[in-house]
């Protein structure tokens, strides 16, 4: 377990992408993982949330200095359950090495603590924020025991989204009479595109992210037999 090393000069601030995002994003490589991760394998992405997604790639080294795909990346994209929950123990490790050589005890420290090494790693405002709710989604999916009073605050966060997304839900479902036009989808958009544009992490539950993808994933092979 390591700091950030030189190896790849943008790699500045702990992960802060949404962790719905960046799985989903592994999970559309398990088709095949490119050569080289750029954006346009995620078209319909947009840009804030493609900046943070290949920041994430490059600081917890998923790709080099010039985002081609390494090992774990190529890992995790292949595997599910409890060999993927293995993998990212592992990715978890080498990404908050640094944690460990600030002081900062996993399993005893307190939200300010973690907060403050967050800052010390780069991390500023809202982004603070983003980290610490990556880090203990990594965590979570990884099996690692965290301290009771980090637990506490994912609770928490986890909470007040399901009351974003009730609220959210609810005023959609009190819009009358807003059919969408068949002119505000790009007609040169892919169907793929098309699907991907519509996945909203922040509203959709996982069964539903899940349908999606399963989809896409679906008419890329039939794309690859053709």
């Amino acid at each position: 377990m390591g700091t950030v090393n030189g190896d790849a000069a943008k790699k500045t601030v702990p992960p802060y992408v949404s962790w719905r995002t960046f799985v989903n994003f592994l999970d559309s490589l398990k088709v095949a993982v490119p050569s080289r991760i750029d954006r346009s394998i995620v078209p319909s992405m947009s840009g804030g949330n493609w900046s943070y997604l290949i920041g994430a790639l490059r600081f917890m080294r998923l790709v080099d200095g010039d985002d081609v795909p390494l090992e774990m990346l190529k890992l995790l994209a292949a595997s599910t359950g409890n060999e993927r929950k293995e993998h990212y123990r592992k990715l978890f490790e080498s990404t908050y090495g640094f944690l460990l050589e600030n002081g900062v005890e996993i399993a005893q420290t307190t939200p300010d603590q973690l907060q403050k090494a967050l800052q010390e790693a780069g991390a500023t405002g809202d982004t603070v924020t983003k980290c610490r709710s990556f880090f203990l989604s990594l965590a979570k999916d990884a099996g690692i025991e965290l301290s009771p009073y980090l637990k506490r605050v994912s609770r928490q966060a986890r909470t007040a989204r399901k009351r974003t997304t009730k609220k959210h839900t609810g005023s959609s479902q009190r819009r009358e009479g807003s059919d969408v036009s068949q002119n505000e989808i790009p007609q040169e958009q892919s169907p793929q595109e098309v699907l991907y544009s519509i996945l909203d992490p922040e509203i959709m539950s996982d069964e539903e992210q899940k349908a999606v993808w399963t989809l896409m994933m679906y008419l890329k092979k039939q794309e690859m037999n053709t």
